[in-house]
């Protein structure tokens, strides 16, 4: 009985760290996954961010594009504006009396500005 005893005891604290080694293993394993799962999930949204930095890029070059061709005269905007009635009706035409109203939406997107 003495010596079963003695070998228990030895064996004891070996069992114990083969068990927490496994375990230590096993959390090792999935935090490995967890690194390659988020890895992929960066790469992905890296190649987002260059897709979509491309077509701001390309947008950008279209308006600089659109902007000197109607500065140079090959292109033309047009821009619907309201004049307003002005609130006393008169006979005469009287230059620049009312200025041209946006719509509210276009408001938002342009400004104007007199030249």
């Amino acid at each position: 009985m003495q010596v079963n005893s003695l070998t228990y005891f030895y064996q004891l604290p070996l069992s114990n760290h083969q068990a927490n080694y496994q375990t230590l293993k096993q959390q090792y394993r999935a935090q490995i996954e967890a690194v390659k799962l988020q890895q992929q999930k960066i790469d992905s949204l890296h190649q987002l961010d260059i897709q979509h930095t491309e077509k701001l890029n390309n947008a950008k070059a279209e308006i600089a594009k659109l902007n000197d061709a109607v500065r140079a005269g090959t292109k033309q905007l047009h821009v619907n504006a309201v004049c307003p009635i002005p609130k006393t009706a008169t006979t005469q035409s009287r230059h620049n009396e009312a200025t041209p109203q946006l719509s509210k939406q276009l408001e938002k997107i342009i400004s104007v500005s007199e030249r």
